[in-house]
């Protein structure tokens, strides 16, 4: 096109020598040179108007959702523009118009378009924006440009799944239901898990187990016929497996040897070793006899706690082993050392509670008048008994 200005101008250039030569001949008045430069004015002036770029906000809405479209329009010539720009879909359906008013060479300008879908039909559209011809302007091939698709759908489809137990351990199956998903459109093509843990699945209904206790963030996404999808999410913590613990750490009575029903102390150390609070009783046996049994509530992790247990030991003389055991454990006992239990101390034996040291409690009621009458009858306490006088005597 340039080669053709200047031929133009190299014609008209020669022309006007021409002129001036047959004037100078003829004295004629000579040729006016702004026609020339006129048109070489004008073979410089470029005009040229382009949509460089345009996009839409997303690709994919329900029916009645709105879409922006961002364009940019510039001025690709060397002259000031006005001009209009139109964005459209499938074609040749408007969505809006603006114009863009003086734009100068080399300068671009953003525009937004609104596009209400209210009126669009289910599917896929196409979006294009369109800049007016200018004046004087003859490459049109950027002037048309092609924002993408939209697809407008029914709505999206709901992801909602629910799992049992809610309340898992580790290494228990756990099976995870996305039966009150459902689509707004179609049917449901597809359900993807992700549990959280790394690990995956398909289906609509599927089992997992988790090997580590936690708590996990598990997603549902669901995609319908449409080929619309949603993510539903929800967490669940796993803990782990109770571990039941109950050791018996000491069982000692307060002693060895007593007198058949002397009172005596049987203190017992309990521990929790288990991961669970422990709400259990503990039993004490004298041999195969039950003793007492008493009850702990609520025994938290690594703690201790201690029990006292009385006997009352009215059994037969003999040896006795003291047991302890645990309802959570039967299997859980411990034994302590043998309780020797002598024939109890009565009026005949004090002697021996003497020697041995035990407090004669058991023999002291009855033993207190003997030895008085004993003392009396030897001779070592007398009692003068003075005869009342007979007023006759008197």
């Amino acid at each position: 096109m340039m080669n053709k200005h200047l031929a133009v101008l190299t014609v008209l250039l020669l022309f006007q020598v021409l002129v001036f030569c047959l004037s100078e001949a003829f004295q004629v008045a000579p040729f006016n040179v702004s026609i020339v430069k006129a048109y070489a004015l004008s073979a410089d002036s470029v005009h040229n108007v382009a949509i460089i770029n345009a996009v839409p906000s997303s690709t994919e809405t329900v029916k009645g959702g709105s879409i922006t479209i961002f364009a940019d329009a510039r001025n690709e010539g060397t002259e000031s523009e006005t001009f209009n720009v139109t964005a459209y879909y499938d074609g040749n359906i408007i969505i809006d118009a603006q114009t863009v008013v003086s734009l100068e060479p080399d300068r671009s300008k953003t525009l937004t378009f609104m596009w209400n879908t209210t009126y669009a039909s289910f599917g896929t559209h196409e979006l294009s924006v369109h800049a007016s011809i200018v004046p004087g302007e003859t490459d049109t091939s950027d002037n048309i440009l092609v924002a993408g698709t939209v697809k407008v759908i029914m709505g999206y489809p709901v992801a909602s799944f629910t799992f049992s137990p809610t309340n898992p351990l580790t290494n228990e199956t756990v099976t995870f239901d996305a039966s009150l998903s459902n689509p707004k459109g179609g049917i449901l093509t597809n359900h993807t898990w992700n549990f959280g843990d790394g690990f995956y699945a398909n289906g609509e209904t599927v089992n997992h187990n988790y090997s580590k206790t936690g708590t996990y963030n598990i997603s549902l996404t669901v995609t319908d016929s449409e080929e619309a999808n949603n993510t539903g999410w929800l967490t669940i913590t796993v803990s782990p497996h109770p571990i039941h613990d109950i050791s018996i750490i000491s069982v000692t009575p307060s002693t060895n040897t007593v007198f058949g029903g002397q009172p005596i102390n049987i203190t017992a150390v309990i521990q929790n070793n288990g991961n669970i609070n422990e709400t259990f009783n503990v039993t004490i046996y004298a041999n195969t006899a039950l003793i007492q049994t008493q009850t702990i509530s609520d025994l938290t992790p690594s703690s201790q706690t201690t029990l006292t247990f009385v006997w009352n030991t009215k059994v037969q003389p003999g040896n006795y082993t003291i047991k302890a055991e645990t309802s959570i454990d039967p299997e859980e006992t411990y034994t302590a050392q043998t309780i020797t239990v002598h024939t109890p101390l009565s009026w005949y034996n004090p002697l021996v509670s003497l020697l041995t040291g035990i407090p004669p409690y058991a023999w002291l009621g009855i033993s207190i008048p003997i030895i008085l009458i004993a003392l009396f009858w030897l001779g070592i306490i007398k009692v003068e008994i003075e005869k009342a006088k007979d007023p006759a005597e008197e």
